[in-house]
């Protein structure tokens, strides 16, 4: 699976999710500034420290992208704070009071508990958020502390120009609310591919993924041999999600279906058969040698095919069996 840009806040919030990636994906990188290391979680550290699966963003290595998405955000800012009833979703009429409310959740000092770093913001936008009372300082000058809503639609714009400007996707595994605002289809289509994946995952396990400890899912992600399995299943997952439509909302993988050996070794046999019999149709006669080299050829390669797939379907099947091996913490 590709390398995903993670948003908006530091730690994976969803343990579950976390686990899930572990066993996954490739890498995500979470937007993280030097002075943010400080504040990472205990999890997230040993994540770092024991695997591959995580390599922070420094925003502070490309401020043209900090200075686009704060331009982005303060455009739509001011619409909201100018029109706020436009921005009001699920009733039918709007009222001063439901805009003051709305209003509210942006601009009252006592839900601005979340912390944007100055890394991740150009002076203008700080400025601009001050001035019309969607931040106010934090004490000890790392940053800014907005509202959830306001963190979270900035945060947002950045990752969006990350991945514009890096070729990466991003996703968060939060709920996010303002999608309409902010039109996430690409990334709700493959919020969904993951979640398709994450419940097929979740079924090769014998417990919940919740009842596993992620210091075990760790532990089994540092283990090279058991990465260099979960790279080629991830692999034919995400290749197989990108050729094959599937119902996103409620379908499950056939792993059978997908990595099924039987069927591949008669391929293999009707493959061999094939060579053996160019070969003897060659050895017949000096005349049949001609128009047995392409027959002989393209049996060859679909001989070379199928061996390859069915030693692909041994590496993922050993895949499942580590899955398989991991059990509930004693004191869970």
């Amino acid at each position: 699976m590709r390398k995903l840009i993670y948003y908006p806040s530091f730690d994976v919030k969803s343990k579950n999710w976390l686990k899930f990636a572990l066993l996954y994906l490739d890498e995500i990188r979470p937007i993280i500034p030097k002075t943010g290391d400080l504040f990472r979680g205990s999890t997230m550290q040993s994540i770092i420290h024991n695997t591959e699966l995580i390599k922070p963003y420094r925003p502070e290595d490309n401020y043209e992208i900090v200075q686009i998405a704060s331009n982005n955000a303060m455009d739509l800012f001011e619409k909201i704070l100018e029109r706020p009833g436009n921005y009001i979703q699920g009733y039918r009429r709007n009222s001063l009071l439901r805009e003051n409310v709305f209003l509210s959740d942006f601009t009252d000092k006592s839900n601005q508990n979340y912390l944007l770093f100055n890394e991740k913001l150009s002076n203008s936008f700080a400025e601009y958020c001050i001035e019309r009372n969607l931040a106010h300082r934090n004490e000890n000058d790392f940053g800014l502390y907005t509202s959830k809503k306001v963190s979270h639609i900035y945060m947002s714009f950045l990752a969006d120009e990350i991945s514009n400007k890096s070729g990466l996707s991003s996703v968060t595994d939060h709920r996010f609310y303002n999608r309409i605002i902010l039109n996430k289809t690409k990334e709700e289509h493959l919020k969904k591919k993951l979640k398709i994946v994450e419940r097929t995952i979740s079924l090769i396990i014998p417990e919940k993924l919740e009842n596993i400890d992620i210091n075990e899912i760790i532990k089994l992600r540092s283990d090279s041999k058991f990465n260099d399995l979960r790279k080629i299943y991830a692999k034919e997952i995400t290749e197989y999600l990108e050729k094959n439509e599937q119902n996103e909302n409620n379908y499950i993988l056939n792993h059978a279906e997908i990595f099924d050996s039987h069927n591949e070794y008669i391929r293999f046999a009707l493959a061999f058969l094939g060579v053996a019999g160019s070969v003897a149709v060659a050895l017949e006669s000096f005349t049949g040698l001609v128009p047995a080299i392409p027959t002989a050829v393209f049996s060859m390669q679909k001989l070379n095919d199928s061996r390859k797939k069915i030693r692909r379907n041994r590496q993922v099947e050993k895949y499942f069996t580590s899955l398989k091996s991991l059990q509930p913490h004693s004191n869970l």
